[in-house]
Order: C-alpha cells, then sequence, then structure tokens
C-alpha cells in the first residue's frame, strides 16, 4: 500500500539560509521511500527577482546522506493578484531508499536568491 505526508512552514525568504519545514513520521509498516518532491512557492513575485530552491533530507533514524533535490518553485504574480489559484502538478522524484517503520525525517528548503515577497515550502515523501 502506498502512503503520503508532507511538511509546509513560511520560508526565511530574506536570506538564502536553510529553514527546517518539519519532520515527517513514516507509519509504523513504512518499508521503503518510493517518492519525494519539493514546492518553493514564491507567494508575491518581484521582477528581478528569480531564484532557485533546493530541499533536504535528513533522518537519526536511516542513513540519507547526501539527500539534496531541487525543488520546484512556484511564482504568484505581483500586486492584487497575488492569491490567484494556481494549477501545477508536483515533480515526484523517484527513489528507493529502505526504511523502518516509524522512522522520522527532517525536510529542510532554502532558495538560492532572497525574496522580496511572503514564500513558503512544502516537502512530501511518498512511501510503502
Amino acid at each position: 500500500m502506498t502512503h503520503g505526508d508532507y511538511v509546509e512552514d513560511s520560508l526565511n525568504s530574506t536570506e538564502t539560509t536553510e529553514t527546517e519545514l518539519g519532520t515527517i513520521t513514516l507509519s509504523q509498516k513504512a518499508s521503503r521511500i518510493i517518492g519525494i518532491y519539493g514546492i518553493a512557492t514564491i507567494e508575491t513575485a518581484t521582477a528581478g527577482e528569480g531564484t532557485a530552491a533546493i530541499f533536504r533530507l535528513s533522518s537519526e533514524d536511516v542513513d540519507l546522506a547526501p539527500c539534496k533535490f531541487p525543488a520546484q518553485v512556484i511564482y504568484g504574480p505581483a500586486g492584487t493578484l497575488a492569491d490567484n489559484a494556481h494549477e501545477f502538478t508536483p515533480k515526484i522524484i523517484p527513489v528507493n531508499i529502505p526504511v523502518r517503520g516509524q522512522t522520522r525525517i527532517k525536510c529542510y528548503m532554502k532558495l538560492t536568491k532572497a525574496q522580496t515577497g511572503d514564500c513558503r515550502g512544502l516537502v512530501g515523501i511518498i512511501y510503502e
């Protein structure tokens, strides 16, 4: 059976330092991670502030190092249209990482360039 979970939080948009988004605890029956994804949302895009984002996974329960991947970046329109809905399909990165039940995985994200507007990060894990 396939399961999924994610964490989401505000990113430190004025610096390019890594932000801890939270910890995902896999179910008791988890045996392997089969997919991961990361999404950085630049909620109010500003001209000339293009960026990329990187997400990282770490765990004291299983050896994941190194585990850094490019994140998908989604820009909101500038000005009063910033909250308009966006439709997209997350880009799932296939992986094959053996795990034990109740494995805890910390999720981090950072931007490569500081942003004027608010930013959020989301990291998800798909597992069996």
